[in-house]
């Protein structure tokens, strides 16, 4: 399905070519002191942008079993075959009314997707999977739990929760009707969203300039100097 997009040798962090134990060493130091020299990047196993101890685990596990992926992958843009194990009269197409956390969900939080059926006098049967949209391989199944009627579309809205799985990754739900929009399980799954906000806050200071090194094409002079007026008390005199 996906393939890893290699820009640099993640784990090499030593920049020798190889990925051994020497590299383990490496970045097992860093840790402790970071002023020992490595290639910070390629340390950044586990594609997070952060160096912690996530991405030593990741290097050693790589080491035992070459097959644990580290770094980036890509992405792939749909679901071109259905997943070993789901049964083949499953519709291969996206299906919108399969509802997931398109930002993702918290390792170690409730995960649950939402799928709705039109026909409120129609009971579901069959299972639902939850498939790793890299590989293409079912890591989940279950029944769908029939939660509530959504009187505002008198849809029938059935639970698929998955919350056992904590296995960081890119995952999809996949049900007869179709599959999902893919999404993330991961422990820093909304840290780019926090930042983003952040940021947004930042880019709306007044009284103050912003410098193209932090606000990049949104920097400006400082503004907004002058008295302010108070609009409520003239109306109040």
């Amino acid at each position: 399905m996906g393939e890893t997009t290699w820009e640099i040798l993640y784990g090499d962090v030593t920049d020798d070519g190889y990925i051994n134990n020497k590299d383990f060493s490496r970045l097992k130091a860093y840790l402790a002191d970071d002023a020992t020299v490595m290639n910070t990047a390629a340390g950044d196993t586990s594609y997070d942008g952060r160096l912690n101890n996530k991405d030593l685990s990741r290097l050693k596990s790589y080491l035992a079993d070459d097959a644990v992926h580290m770094g980036p992958v890509k992405i792939p843009d749909t679901v071109t075959e259905l997943a070993e194990g789901v049964p083949s009269n499953y519709a291969l197409e996206r299906n919108p009314l399969i509802e997931v956390n398109q930002i993702g969900y918290l390792t170690g939080s409730e995960k649950i997707g939402i799928i709705r059926y039109a026909d409120n006098n129609k009971t579901y049967e069959g299972t639902c999977y939850l498939v790793n949209a890299i590989t293409n391989k079912v890591v989940y199944s279950a029944e769908l739990t029939f939660s509530k009627l959504d009187f505002t579309t008198q849809a029938n809205l059935y639970y698929f929760d998955f919350s056992s799985v904590d296995t960081e990754g890119v995952y999809y739900i996949q049900d007869v009707s179709g599959f999902s929009y893919f999404f993330r399980i991961a422990s820093s799954v909304y840290d780019e969203l926090t930042n983003a906000m952040v940021k947004g806050l930042y880019y709306q200071r007044c009284g103050t300039a912003l410098e193209e090194q932090y606000a990049g094409e949104y920097d400006h002079a400082i503004c907004h100097t002058t008295e302010a007026i108070d609009v409520q008390s003239m109306f109040n005199e």
